[in-house]
């Protein structure tokens, strides 16, 4: 997903976790976990929306922003990808972050309890980042 940013801040990636968490609260997305990543996998920003997110929604929202910096594409294009499961993720909710220009910036991660039929991490992530992308309009 493009960011209009040239570069991945802690300030942008705040801005991208709060406005996954605002889009999460007390709607039927919450409880989730959200995690940015830079371009070599490392935490940036890491937050989540209540204390009642599942302990593995908070290691999945990680490993899946660092999967999608690793593999170079969003986790949801992975599903027939091997891959060692204890170090990736390639569940749906992984998202790279790139400039217009193609270069990838970082990853951002969204994991959560979601019941079929509901709308997914990967909307939520879409839609926080075109959250964040407006605080720069």
């Amino acid at each position: 997903m493009i960011i209009k940013e040239k570069k991945l801040d802690i300030p942008y990636a705040r801005i991208l976790t709060e406005a996954a968490i605002k889009i999460a609260y007390g709607s039927i997305y919450d409880p989730i976990a959200v995690a940015v990543v830079d371009e070599s996998g490392r935490l940036v920003a890491f937050l989540k929306s209540s204390l009642k997110v599942l302990p593995v929604s908070d290691d999945l929202a990680i490993m899946k922003a660092k999967t999608a910096v690793m593999f170079g594409d969003d986790t949801s294009k992975l599903a027939n990808i091997p891959m060692d499961l204890a170090k990736y993720c390639n569940s749906p909710g992984g998202i790279i972050l790139e400039t217009p220009d193609g270069e990838i910036l970082g990853g951002v991660g969204i994991s959560g309890r979601w019941k079929e039929g509901q709308t997914s991490d990967v909307d939520v992530a879409t839609k926080a980042i075109a959250m964040a992308n407006s605080h720069y309009d």
